[in-house]
């Protein structure tokens, strides 16, 4: 109810100041058939999110069903939107293992392999868009920042398709430790966690297809900022699609790190802001955002209450019998497909 409450206002706060007859106008212009194209392309960014956690499950060798990892991908969105923070990260691990019975050590080190693709999609959408958006006031210095920003996104791959090399675990380890000998909160307990968590990781890093995954992380993000596109097409505004990127990547962000349940306002607030930086008239800016968020945020919403009903009698049973979830049971250091190899 409290997200409900806090769409509507944001909702209300967007259009406060707007003339109700023009934008009765500006909504009367839109056209349905790109309308129908971004719904279309909702559906289809869900089905590319679920066969990436499909394929990484698939790759460990568990067997779950395309439904049951259906449900894992957007039952969480649910408890993301509903909670402060990413709680619905964790309860992503807890459905994993109640639908599918995924052990916990692997599911979470696919799940950090999977926002590792995210947020190096994410920031190379940024400083691209960046530079895009800059390159008027860069003039001869263009071609050089260009060059910077190929570097930076080259060095980026590299590092996460390099997540499988036992170094580059023991790098982040020696980084958190130094991090908690300098007094920062959740380091030394971080690093003992990934430190304890090392060979399991290793077993399931060992088995991804890394690159596979990462090009489907990037077709997940290129869709949504084709979903934006789509939308400005249909209020007959162009957008450059690099542009929609940097701003998109960067307001989910802003969300994400605002601790605000499910980004409301911070997110909303940072696109009309950011678009109209870079000259998109303001009531269009409005509109294509808040259809945005119906489609992205509302209607995944949702999806996934309808699959956390379907799987309620799974993901309830601890608790309707009075037991605390068990995420630590039958934890090992090596996932099934490990053990398919053994002679």
């Amino acid at each position: 109810m409290f997200t409900v409450v806090l769409g509507l206002a944001v909702a209300i706060a967007m259009f406060w100041t707007e003339d109700p007859a023009e934008l009765s106008r500006v909504w009367s212009t839109a056209r349905n058939d790109y309308l129908l194209a971004g719904v279309i392309l909702v559906v289809i960014t869900l089905i590319i999110n679920t066969v990436r956690w499909y394929t990484l499950l698939r790759q460990l060798g568990y067997d779950a069903g395309f439904v049951d990892v259906f449900c894992q991908v957007s039952g969480p969105f649910v408890v993301s939107s509903l909670t402060p923070g990413r709680a619905g990260e964790v309860f992503k691990l807890y459905a994993a293992k109640r639908i599918s019975c995924i052990d916990v050590s692997h599911s979470s080190a696919a799940l950090l392999i999977e926002r590792a693709c995210d947020l190096s999609v994410m920031t190379s959408f940024i400083l691209l868009g960046l530079v895009t958006g800059l390159e008027s006031q860069l003039g001869d210095y263009a071609s050089a920042a260009y060059a910077t920003v190929a570097f930076t996104m080259t060095v980026i791959a590299v590092i996460v398709l390099s997540v499988r090399h036992p170094g580059v675990l023991a790098m982040v380890v020696r980084v958190l430790e130094l991090g908690g000998r300098i007094g920062l909160p959740g380091c030394e307990r971080g690093a003992k966690k990934i430190d304890e968590c090392a060979p399991a990781f290793h077993s399931v890093a060992g088995r991804i297809n890394l690159p596979l995954i990462l090009g489907l992380t990037a077709c997940v993000w290129v869709l949504d900022a084709a979903r934006m596109w789509v939308l400005f097409k249909a209020l007959d505004v162009n957008v450059h699609l690099v542009t929609i990127g940097f701003v998109y990547c960067l307001s989910l962000l802003l969300g994400i790190v605002s601790y605000v349940p499910g980004g409301l306002g911070v997110t909303e607030g940072s696109m009309v802001m950011l678009f109209g930086l870079f000259g998109v008239p303001g009531m269009q800016a409005k509109i294509a955002v808040l259809i945005e968020r119906v489609f992205s945020f509302w209607l995944a919403l949702f999806v996934g209450s309808m699959a956390l009903s379907y799987k309620a009698d799974v993901l309830l049973f601890d608790l309707s019998s009075g037991e605390l979830p068990d995420l630590s049971d039958a934890e090992t250091a090596t996932c099934p497909a490990d053990e398919d190899d053994e002679p």
